[in-house]
């Protein structure tokens, strides 16, 4: 009788193990989705937040002259704050923030130190012309942007925004200066942080939905299963997931290219 519960076990074991990789060996990964190309994704890209202020404070830190190459172009900077402007500032940088110290110990020269962004956008203004002091940070910064030519759109942007922070102006939106699908991103990406758990899941399936329209297929899939934010709400996920177009690919091809969508990338580690 013993032997017969001896060999019960062994055999419940092998099978629980010949199971395991069973399981493992039929493991499915999904990948090569439709993703449009976007011209501006190196500049802007999803954000979990609407921490504006968080990004500047850390391109201060850590920021590459390599960077931003799409936004170096005047006529996308000027049409990026465009739309920032019709979606609202201050759903980004509040009053409170913009008159907040950055820097209380800037060890990058010193140069923001004890200021904030309205003692930093008014400096800017006011040198941009001034050349008495050509060793001086801001000095550097305009010699910066007028190599780059776009040291007018800069300036306008700049006094643009001590109007509406300081002087309680209302912005100038000039509504044929835009580009929709970027208006739409960014819009949606502010909707989605800015939501509750009443309204998050349909303005998760309208976002959805726009991005399945807009080609970026592996984003939306991206937005429904790889965000914390939408990880739990009450939607039929599994029915959104067999309306968008993609391949049963190799596992090693899915790790290759799990985060090759060009809007919302995979924020999970690898196993998660």
């Amino acid at each position: 009788m013993k032997r017969i519960s001896k060999i019960l076990v062994l055999w419940l074991l092998i099978t629980f193990i010949v199971s395991c990789a069973i399981n493992r060996i039929q493991t499915s990964y999904i990948g090569n989705w439709k993703e449009s190309n976007l011209t501006f994704s190196e500049s802007i890209d999803f954000q979990k937040d609407n921490d504006l202020l968080g990004i500047i404070t850390l391109e201060k830190w850590g920021g590459s002259e390599e960077q931003y190459k799409w936004l170096r172009n005047e006529q996308n900077l000027l049409m990026t704050f465009n739309i920032l402007k019709r979606i609202g500032l201050k759903r980004f940088i509040s009053k409170s923030q913009y008159n907040k110290k950055l820097f209380e110990d800037d060890y990058w020269d010193y140069d923001w130190e004890g200021l904030s962004l309205k003692d930093i956008v008014i400096s800017m203004i006011d040198t941009f012309e001034d050349n008495s002091d050509t060793t001086s940070y801001f000095h550097k910064y305009w010699n910066r942007r007028r190599l780059e030519n776009n040291e007018t759109g800069v300036f306008k942007i700049l006094s643009e925004i001590n109007q509406i922070y300081n002087e309680s102006k209302e912005p100038i939106i000039e509504e044929e200066i835009i580009d929709i699908k970027l208006f739409e991103l960014i819009k949606f990406n502010v909707q989605l942080n800015e939501s509750d758990s009443l309204n998050r899941p349909d303005i998760t399936l309208r976002y959805f939905d726009f991005l399945r329209d807009a080609g970026l297929e592996h984003s939306a899939y991206n937005l429904i299963f790889e965000l914390d934010r939408t990880r739990n709400i009450d939607i039929n996920k599994d029915s959104l997931l067999h309306i968008l177009k993609f391949d049963t690919i190799p596992e090693e091809r899915y790790w290759q290219t799990r985060n090759d969508a060009e809007w919302i990338k995979s924020y999970r580690g690898n196993g998660s």
